[in-house]
């Protein structure tokens, strides 16, 4: 193994020594252009890949893999450079190419750039974007490692230890989780606040207001304890953060090696596997002490276990290419669920421990709740801290409860049967079912005995008929074609209304509110819900029916819409005001046509929390781009409901859930919100009681975009809804008489 790799690793910033460090920032002679890294043959190179959409120019990355391989473990590259210089193309280690990895180096903005936490916004949304794009480039996402020297060790520790923190998580791809399961830190700062109560003689100044520290947080450290705090990886230090390789040499006049010292001593503390390497008389990098290559190497082997590495065949862990499922063999038929490993390490690992025991053998599902969740297990295991994350708690996904719930323990796990956004980021979801999702049906409609159990007065739903789990065991399979029976979910909604003058109609659409035109007649409405500008000869016969349906926009900025489209002349069918019945502030108004317009803000209450979890991953819209519109650009779109009107509320309620596998969002009483897509949703309103009456016939109709209509076509008649198929399209009505249609 050559140690070139490493000299190009522990670069901190050219010329910062150059000058009296004692003066704070040291000026020196520009860096020169970087040039890219020569790359072994046989590896192939995707350069300059922007992991944000419309970002900056640092927002990109690079991509290194051998031609040969798949699920390849991958190293992340983040660069030094005092968080002021640098770029993706330092210190690439492009000799770990020809031992079965692939390398990503990451671009992300610099102290002048944007000030902290812009650094680790960046960092974990390249984190995230390769994730999501794992399959298509070979990797796999369950072996990424952190890696950087000085800046670049800091992010990349902040990456292990705040792989939970949601603050930061900002942008795209926020489906998926920004955590490594490795970090590799060569000599990156900690804790800025004692950097110069350990600094060597001649080294560095950080406490003045022109360090990099300071420049990166935007003022003095000293001034700025808080924001220091913030940028500090050992303030997010938990039991469930990563292995991590530390090496710091002991005559670094830039970071000091305390700053590895303190790192090393809070990993430990907190019980997370570390190895804390001193190189003697080690300056900043430049290591020639053949220790930091072989320890580096051995770390990656172990933990990310490439093909045909030393620790490839080590231990209970899946071999290297493959991937393990648990199948749960129960007496109603057999589920295939595979493991959110990257997200919830701990947990799927003692889930799998259990499993391989057998002490699911036997048990039942002892709750069955319609529309909620099954769940099985219960009894003594070894306590485990909860790994919450951010995975959605959609149909067929995987979770274990809480630790200190006492009607949630740590072998007690649940299957999804509808979509609960409510218990997103609150409940570990460590799975999701791949295969069976028809087994997972019939369970969830067997009939149930409620009892009400415990001091607390739980209602226990226990099926008449017992629902046994014979077996469970561990299967390793190779990636491949996506197991068939994953459930199928739904990426966006239209709503379609039609119109006597469709130019009209569309002018409003696109110059008053200012949305962006996605095709002619189609509007974005917000990030998946959009608005079909129909002829009325479309509407057939239901061409003169009321337009019984409202528009729902969400936003927080509810009075600022309600000033402009005064301004704009809409007469207002509902003055802006807070509601009486339910903690929302908005106003009504028309348009052309006299389809009804809801303005609302859902106000921060807990009755609306779950449509706010809901929400969180949701980018809000603002005006179109490039199109003539008085819209102001602060005005923007978080989500819209489409509300539709009911004779029989209840009906609905549990059509949408036992049909449609639709959560409930929010409950109004009169009123419910239903999930659909992300940003989609389905109101249903009491039709006595809302701004529409019932109708039998509306001149609206509500199509859902999905993957296949024809995979929506077996679960509609496995329950029982009558549907008709148009030009690859599935048609099918609600309770209410609404026409729904399944289209891609």
């Amino acid at each position: 193994m050559k140690h070139a790799i490493f000299t190009a690793l522990v670069v901190l910033c050219v010329g910062t020594l150059v000058g009296s460090a004692r003066q704070g920032r040291q000026e020196g002679p520009p860096a020169k252009a970087a040039k890219s890294p020569a790359v072994p043959a046989g590896v192939t190179v995707h350069r300059d890949i922007p992991y944000v959409t419309g970002g900056h120019a640092r927002q990109t990355l690079d991509l290194y893999r051998p031609k040969a391989g798949r699920d390849l473990p991958l190293i992340i590259n983040i660069h030094g450079g005092a968080f002021r210089m640098g770029g993706k193309q330092d210190g690439v280690p492009v000799d770990f190419l020809s031992l079965g990895y692939a390398v990503a180096s990451i671009g992300y903005r610099l102290s002048g750039d944007a000030v902290w936490p812009a650094q680790i916004e960046d960092c974990k949304a390249a984190v995230r974007w390769l994730r999501a794009n794992a399959r298509t480039y070979g990797l796999d996402p369950g072996r990424f490692a952190a890696w950087g020297a000085s800046a670049g060790g800091h992010l990349a520790s902040m990456l292990g230890t705040a792989g939970w923190v949601k603050e930061y998580e900002v942008g795209e791809n926020l489906n998926v989780s920004s955590r490594v399961q490795a970090v590799v830190d060569y000599f990156g700062p900690t804790d800025f606040l004692q950097m110069d109560a350990h600094r060597l003689p001649n080294g560095q100044v950080h406490d003045a207001a022109g360090s990099p520290e300071s420049e990166l947080v935007g003022g003095a450290i000293q001034e700025n304890k808080d924001r220091v705090a913030r940028a500090n990886p050992i303030t997010y230090v938990t039991k469930d953060a990563p292995p991590f390789l530390i090496c710091h040499g002991d005559a670094d006049p830039l970071v000091p090696h305390h700053q590895s010292v303190l790192l090393e001593s809070a990993l430990r503390q907190a019980g997370v596997p570390v190895t804390f390497y001193t190189v003697k008389g080690g300056g900043h990098g430049r290591f020639i002490d053949p220790k930091v290559s072989e320890l580096t190497r051995e770390f990656l082997a172990k933990h990310l276990r490439p093909e045909g590495g030393p620790a490839a065949t080590a231990g209970p862990a899946a071999a290297a290419g493959t991937f393990e499922v648990c199948v749960i063999e129960t007496s109603m038929g057999a589920m295939t669920f595979e493991f959110f490993e990257a997200d919830s390490p701990r947990t799927a690992a003692q889930f799998k421990d259990l499993v391989r025991r057998g002490f699911y053998d036997g048990k039942d599902f002892y709750r069955v709740v319609r529309g909620h969740v099954i769940q099985a297990g219960g009894g003594d295991a070894p306590k485990l801290p909860p790994e919450f994350n951010q995975r959605p708690h959609v149909f067929g996904t995987l979770g274990l409860g809480r630790t200190g719930d006492e009607w949630s323990g740590d072998s007690e796990f649940y299957v999804c049967v509808a979509a609960r956004p409510y218990l997103d980021g609150r409940y570990t979801v460590f799975g999701r079912l791949v295969e069976g999702f028809d087994v997972l049906e019939r369970i969830a409609v067997v009939p149930v005995e409620e009892k009400w159990e415990g001091a607390a007065r739980m209602a226990m739903h226990k099926p008449l008929q017992p629902v046994v789990i014979r077996r469970a065991r561990i299967e390793t399979r190779r990636p491949g074609t996506p197991p068939a029976g994953g459930f199928p979910l739904i990426r966006g909604a239209v709503v379609r209304y039609f119109y006597k003058d469709t130019a009209a109609a569309e002018r409003f659409y696109g110059r008053v509110l200012g949305l962006p035109q996605a095709a002619p007649g189609l509007f974005r409405l917000s990030e998946t819900a959009f608005l079909r500008i129909s002829p009325l000869s479309e509407a057939g016969a239901d061409a003169d029916a009321p337009k019984t349906a409202t528009l729902s926009f969400v936003t927080d900025e509810v009075d600022g819409w309600y000033a402009y489209l005064k301004s704009a002349g809409l007469t207002m069918r509902s003055e802006l005001k807070d509601a009486s019945r339910h903690p929302t502030r908005g106003f009504v108004t028309a348009d052309p046509e006299g389809h009804l317009l809801e303005f609302e803000r859902f106000l921060d209450d807990p009755r609306n929390s779950r449509l706010g979890d809901a929400l969180v991953k949701v980018a809000p819209t603002g005006p179109a781009e490039g199109v003539e519109t008085p819209r102001p650009k602060d005005l923007r779109i978080k989500a819209n409901v489409f509300w539709l009107y009911c004779r029989d509320l209840e009906a609905a309620r549990l059509f949408a859930i036992d049909k449609l596998s639709a959560g409930l969002l929010v409950d109004q009483g009169f009123a419910k919100v239903m999930t659909a897509a992300p940003s989609a949703f389905i109101g249903l309103v009491d039709g006595a009681q809302g701004l529409h009456p019932f109708t039998e016939r509306k001149a609206v109709r509500v199509d859902l975009l999905v993957d296949d209509p024809s995979v929506w076509a077996a679960i509609l008649n496995r329950r029982g809804v009558p549907f008709a198929r148009e030009n690859g399209a599935l048609l099918f009505n609600d309770p209410a008489g609404y026409l729904f249609r399944f289209i891609k």
